[in-house]
């Protein structure tokens, strides 16, 4: 029982170990060590912007709208009340 415990764990360190070390090796050659990969862009493709979220001055205009309404209401509600 105990050798066999001891080979699963031996196993699983050799695993892991050699996940970690060809997941380093990985990181390293594709973030350019010597530029051996590099990133081709599609030339064929058909792609459209649904929705541009590059410009979102007008949602926060209209957040800081909503937020003073709701404060001038509540502020006007507690008025009342006392």
């Amino acid at each position: 029982m105990k050798l066999i415990i001891k080979l699963f764990f031996i196993l699983g360190i050799a695993f892991c170990g050699l996940g970690l070390l060809y997941s380093f090796s990985k990181l390293i050659v594709l973030n350019g060590l010597g530029d051996i990969f590099e990133m081709n862009e599609a030339r064929n493709a058909k792609t459209e912007t649904i929705r541009d979220s590059t410009d979102i001055r007008s949602r926060v205009r209209c957040i800081r709208i909503i937020i003073k309404c709701l404060l001038s209401i509540l502020n006007n509600v507690a008025l009342i009340q006392l």
